[in-house]
């Protein structure tokens, strides 16, 4: 069994990361996974971030506040802060929270912002690679990728005396008319003229890929990530960093994200298949950023055991809930600033549902409901249908994320019981009971086991049943035959005589209690 400790959280970036690594060091983990390196800019502390301190981007002061911000006067001072801001709330927020975070808004490439920015994101891994090495850790960082093919850049930055429109524009104007060959020439001369703007990279990415030269097109789509004034994507120094920290540091061992998205990629142009917008992946995109991860394990952990990759996609907990909401999200993130900056603040309440999924993933990003409580609405719905294999997915699902909540597991465990499938249910029903006592789960996974042929496993889980519920006679029945399997044949007879007192009419007990009679009169 393998534990995974996840504390990814939003719009942090490697101050959080080195502050929570150092802590995880104390629990002696067997390894650390790090993909971290976009929100260096914009996340929590960032060097361009709106939550950036008054002292700017000054590496030693902010480690200072962090350190200042585990003392109980500080803890009690922000409290107080809370305290009196849920007293006096204010308005609603009229941006999404990419577009708050984000602070400055134009950061050309060679800049001393940019300078600084890969300067603090080595120093924050070379401490963690530090402490990871003293400690005798493994540390695995994932490369960072992004969606270069469908993903324009946000702000192309112009040279002086020129606006960005007006340049667009000129562009626009220059290419109207011409083929494809033609294009390219123009776009090489325009990127000499223009060697900082964004757009003109992008445009030739787009000329290159219709060509049919992905390698040009793949490589002018990273010239145009990494010249986008706007700092959301990661630019290509910060992989960079990744790779020469895990060739310096013996313990450290790169996980290749990006190559892994490049070759499950159409001529490895990396894009909307298996990214949502600029850079969060899709299903299929986390699913492949977890396989690089797990491959990479597996160097380190060599007797673990694998299972196939198409196995495990198709066991991914997910619904048409959870897609739902995924794709709600992505729509109020994307419908304004910056991805649409002309477009107004789109908010939970204006979304449209056109299913029962829809209604309740809307329910739940409008606080009406919440995630636990909208699969179980959609569980009962599908029974109510007699889908009783999307309820159980449903409740399977919550299982996995609550997997110390006893209820979606025994609801789970009492639709597979229901509908007879008894292997499916044994090992959900014995999760129940790690997590708490139940007169359910106990009588069926006894029942299951002896129904298997393990009389010894059956007749401990009959009994914590017969506890719970001592006047069930079904129970009784099989606990009997667990005595009996077990060659205590009297407690066979007596059990099964109290379980005729409870249900005296019961056929199979009579015939078995007729059974244990002759068997007992034999010398």
């Amino acid at each position: 069994t393998i534990e995974v400790v996840n504390l990814g959280m939003t719009a942090v970036n490697t101050y959080t990361v080195r502050d929570f690594a150092r802590e995880c060091l104390s629990y002696q983990p067997d390894a650390l996974i790090i993909y971290s390196g976009h929100n260096e800019f914009y996340g929590a502390l960032g060097t361009g971030s709106s939550q950036r301190p008054f002292w700017g981007s000054n590496r030693s002061l902010t480690l200072a506040y962090i350190a200042l911000k585990k003392t109980r006067l500080f803890q009690l001072w922000t409290h107080l802060e809370d305290w009196f801001r849920q007293r006096h709330p204010g308005r609603a927020p009229t941006q999404t929270l990419m577009a708050r975070m984000a602070r400055e808004q134009t950061i050309p490439l060679d800049s001393p912002l940019v300078e600084k920015t890969a300067r603090i994101f080595q120093q924050n891994l070379e401490d963690i690679c530090h402490w990871t090495r003293e400690a005798g850790i493994p540390l695995f960082l994932g490369t960072l990728v992004s969606n270069l093919k469908d993903q324009p850049p946000f702000v192309s930055i112009p040279p002086p005396g020129r606006t960005e429109p007006e340049l667009d524009r000129d562009i626009r104007r220059r290419l109207e008319g011409r083929s494809q060959v033609q294009e390219k020439s123009l776009l090489d001369s325009l990127k000499r003229i223009y060697p900082g703007y964004a757009r003109v990279y992008y445009a030739a990415g787009k000329v290159e890929e219709q060509l049919g030269d992905w390698s040009a097109a793949r490589e002018a789509y990273r010239q145009a990530r990494d010249l986008d004034g706007l700092r959301f994507r990661a630019p290509t120094r910060f992989n960079e960093i990744l790779t020469t920290l895990a060739e310096t540091e013996p313990q450290v061992f790169l996980v290749p994200v990006e190559a892994r998205f490049a070759h499950a990629s159409p001529h490895g142009l990396i894009g909307q298949e298996l990214i949502w917008e600029h850079l969060h992946p899709n299903l299929k995109g986390y699913f492949l950023m977890a396989a690089a991860f797990g491959q990479a394990l597996e160097t380190w952990f060599p007797h673990s055991r694998t299972v196939p990759e198409d196995s495990l996609f198709r066991s991914i907990a997910v619904t048409g809930l959870d897609s739902a909401l995924a794709r709600y999200r992505i729509q109020i993130l994307t419908a304004g600033w910056p991805f649409h900056p002309e477009h107004r603040f789109l908010t939970a309440a204006d979304l449209q549902a056109g299913t029962v999924e829809d209604s309740l993933a809307i329910a739940v990003l409008t606080h009406d409901s919440d995630y636990e409580k909208a699969h179980v609405s959609l569980a009962q719905t599908y029974l109510r249908r007699g889908q009783w294999q999307r309820a159980a997915r449903e409740y399977r699902v919550l299982a996995t994320t609550f997997p110390y909540s006893e209820s979606p597991w025994l609801a789970l465990g009492h639709i597979l019981v229901d509908h007879r499938r008894f292997r499916e249910a044994l090992p959900v029903l014995e999760t129940v009971l790690t997590l708490t006592p139940d007169a359910f789960a106990a009588k069926w996974a006894g029942a299951i086991r002896l129904q298997q042929g393990d009389p010894g496993r059956a007749l401990g889980l009959l009994q914590q049943a017969e506890r719970l519920n001592p006047r069930d006679p079904q129970v009784l029945y099989n606990l009997s035959g667990a005595y009996f399997l077990s060659g205590d044949t009297t407690r066979a007879l007596t059990t099964v005589e109290r379980a005729l007192d409870l249900a005296p009419h019961d056929p199979a007990a009579k015939a078995f209690h007729r059974k244990l009679k002759a068997a007992l009169s034999q010398p």
